[in-house]
């Protein structure tokens, strides 16, 4: 029993792509495969669409432009009020 508490096991799924008489299940691989182009295709689409590109790098520029030495003198001068 000491020794369960040593691993941990992440939820995993498993497809049997063949039947009971040990054929292939044709039918299940081209749904699985089916599914993965889908996944592949909305990743696509969410992670490279121009309006989340031009907001990745609009947002990079800010962070670029507030670690600059200019806005971190505002950050930290105390005549300046916040």
């Amino acid at each position: 029993m000491d020794n369960e508490a040593e691993y941990s096991y992440e939820p995993r799924l498993y497809v049997r792509l063949v039947d009971w008489r040990g054929a292939t299940r044709s039918d299940v691989s081209t749904d699985l495969f089916r599914l993965l182009w889908i996944r592949y295709s909305l990743a696509a689409k969410v992670y490279y669409h121009p309006v989340k590109a031009a907001a990745t790098r609009m947002l990079l520029k800010v962070l670029e432009i507030a670690r600059s030495p200019q806005v971190q003198a505002l950050l930290t001068d105390p005549r300046v009020s916040h």
